[in-house]
């Protein structure tokens, strides 16, 4: 299995969404036990946050690496230099050059 932060992030979200509920559902009835759902709820959201943000940027920075490796390879080929550059235009043969002021 590849993705198992992405994985365990959702996990872990929707542990913490379902304990809110609990803790609310218990507020009125009891306090300890909604606190107790409560203290779940917040530490399975940080830690499924955490486990999706750490996947997301693995992978920005998997994409970020392969693709200057990708710049790399398509450039290593090319041997330019001032020779092979040329900069002329249709019909600027017939063009008289501009008068110096």
């Amino acid at each position: 299995m590849k993705n198992k932060k992405q994985v365990f992030g959702i996990a872990f979200v929707a542990q913490a969404v379902t304990c809110l509920v609990l803790s609310i559902i218990l507020w009125n009835k009891n306090k300890v036990l909604a606190r107790t759902f409560a203290v779940v709820s917040a530490l399975g959201g940080v830690a499924g946050t955490y486990f999706l943000l750490s996947d997301r940027v693995q992978k920005k920075l998997a994409s970020c690496f392969s693709d200057a490796e990708d710049f790399e390879d398509d450039f290593e080929d090319f041997d330019v230099c001032e020779d092979d550059i040329l900069c002329t235009f249709e019909g600027e043969e017939d063009m008289e050059p501009m008068p110096a002021l």
